[in-house]
């Protein structure tokens, strides 16, 4: 996942490269009688409007909605009098002119907006101006007609004289007021046009690309890592398979005698790569462990099957070392390979076919049995009869051998029954991590049912903080006692806490099981 992680933060670098940034600087002038701070604030608002944005599409040219242009820019106010644009684009000429244009279409709509005000304003003072005119005029006409008419008192008239007279003072101070404060709106506009101006021509952000290749790649490296530890977490809550020595024991039934934490790599396993120096040294305690286990009987013929549980691979090639070890000391070794595909035979380079086969590994001869596909449980050497032992090739070899060595994969639809016919000694191998407790009950199940007598166990990849010691109940004479009648009753409790520990693993619920009676079925 880190690796995907960043190739993906790569490849979306190369896709989607950061955009080029331009940034220009405006000088705004304040109006007159503007409050501190209150212009610069107003301005950015406004170089941030939609209006702003459609007469700088206008002004560039641009083929785009205002609104896609205005998602690419920003403004900042630096001070009360600077306010700084921002335009991002995918490439550094158009950021340049994008910043200019924005710039330019601003200060016009300042202008503008200035322009607009300043004619409101005047257009306000000067219907003031024709609301007095028409009052004077309105009191004029009222004059003339109580001066025409020969019943008007003399005091009415002199009310409407001082009434023109009032109206005439009130307009001249008005219309100077009026044209006091177009004169200095006009001034006021004027200086706010002419002083607001581009202070710095827009220019390319600098930008590191140190650091963009390391927000990009460290991100997506960062995201990928993230992501498998979570789905690392996640499948190790909620698996059901077997880590640790003690667990491995208690559901097999078996002592685990070995385990190790180092586990070659089988899958990169190549013809006779399993025969290297390397490999060797990495398998050598898996080896010896296997040559001790080898047990004899009274014709001191010996003979030991090695059951995978999980991995094939590397069970074969501890098997093919230890026959390779005991074929060199001049001993008559017999390789019988009952798994599926024969992974042993191939290891020699043998033809995969049934019968027997002469093949060597680093120049000494082996025998390498292969059974017919069409024969599922196929009998050991061990369950003929002597009849039938003198009219089968195999027995014969294997009566004439020194080591019987078998690979036997156990399938639970199938049993086991079989086993007991190739060896009397049986060591399963297994991967920490990679077998479910099902899977592990059942073979340790299979095993005792077959009747071998002597039954251990191999963990590959064990945990460094796994301090568990690995030891189980001899489940051979529990069941001997339990068939004899004898009570048992505290006998009986490993294999309740084994069924139970098999139970609650499959249903997700780690930890150690309560332990309880249950009946003989």
């Amino acid at each position: 996942m880190v690796l995907i992680g960043l190739i993906a933060g790569s490849a979306y670098l190369m896709e989607r490269p950061p955009p080029y940034e331009a940034t220009t600087s405006l000088l705004i002038a304040s109006p007159p009688g503007a409050g501190v701070g209150q212009a610069i604030n107003n301005d950015q608002t406004l170089v941030e409007s939609l209006a702003v944005a459609s007469d700088a599409v206008r002004l560039l040219g641009l083929q785009e909605n205002p609104a896609t242009l205005l998602s690419h820019y920003t403004a900042l106010a630096a001070t009360d009098q600077v306010l700084t644009i921002t335009v991002k684009a995918p490439s550094a000429d158009v950021a340049i002119r994008e910043a200019n244009g924005i710039a330019q279409a601003f200060l016009n709509f300042q202008a503008q907006l200035l322009n607009s005000q300043s004619r409101l304003l005047n257009a306000s003072l000067q219907q003031q101006l024709n609301q007095g005119q028409q009052q004077i005029s309105s009191l004029t006409t009222q004059l003339h007609q109580l001066s025409a008419t020969a019943g008007s008192s003399a005091a009415e008239i002199n009310s409407v004289k001082a009434a023109r007279t009032q109206a005439i003072a009130a307009l001249t101070v008005l219309k100077q007021t009026v044209y006091s404060t177009e004169a200095s709106n006009e001034a006021g506009n004027d200086a706010v046009i002419r002083n607001s101006q581009v202070l710095d021509a827009a220019t390319l952000v600098k930008q590191s690309h140190k650091k963009t290749l390391a927000l990009y790649v460290g991100g997506g490296l960062i995201g990928g890592l993230v992501l498998g530890m979570a789905i690392v977490v996640v499948r190790a809550l909620l698996s059901t398979r077997l880590r640790r020595r003690e667990e491995v024991a208690r559901i097999l039934g078996a002592p685990v005698k070995l385990s190790i934490r180092k586990v070659p790599r089988p899958r990169l396993w190549r013809g006779r790569n399993w025969a290297s120096a390397k490999i060797n040294a990495q398998i050598q305690p898996i080896v010896r462990h296997l040559s001790k286990a080898v047990a004899y009987s009274s014709d001191r013929v010996g003979s030991l099957a090695v059951v995978p549980v999980d991995d094939v691979q590397l069970p074969a090639a501890c098997l093919m070392s230890l026959a390779k070890s005991y074929a060199k000391q001049g001993m008559k070794v017999v390789v019988a390979d009952l798994c599926p595909g024969a992974p042993a035979a191939r290891m020699l380079g043998v033809r995969v076919a049934p019968g027997l086969h002469e093949a060597s590994a680093d120049g000494v001869p082996l025998v390498v049995a292969i059974p017919d596909a069409d024969d599922l449980l196929p009998a050991g050497p061990l369950q003929r009869t002597r009849r039938a032992a003198a009219r089968d090739p195999l027995a014969t070899v294997c009566a004439s051998g020194d080591v019987v060595l078998t690979l036997a994969w156990l399938d639970p639809a199938l049993g086991a029954e079989h086993l007991a016919g190739w060896a009397t000694s049986v060591v399963t191998m297994l991967t920490a991590g990679r077998s479910s407790a099902e899977r592990v009950y059942a073979v340790g199940e299979m095993v005792r049912l077959a009747g071998v007598p002597a039954f251990s166990a191999v963990l590959a990849g064990a945990d460094k903080s796994d301090e568990s010691l690995g030891n189980a109940p001899d489940v051979t004479s529990i069941r001997a006692k339990e068939a004899q009648g004898s009570p048992a009753s505290t006998a009986r409790e490993p294999i309740a806490d084994a069924a139970s520990f098999v139970l609650r693993v499959s249903q997700g619920q780690r930890g150690r099981p309560l332990r309880g009676r249950s009946s003989r079925d």
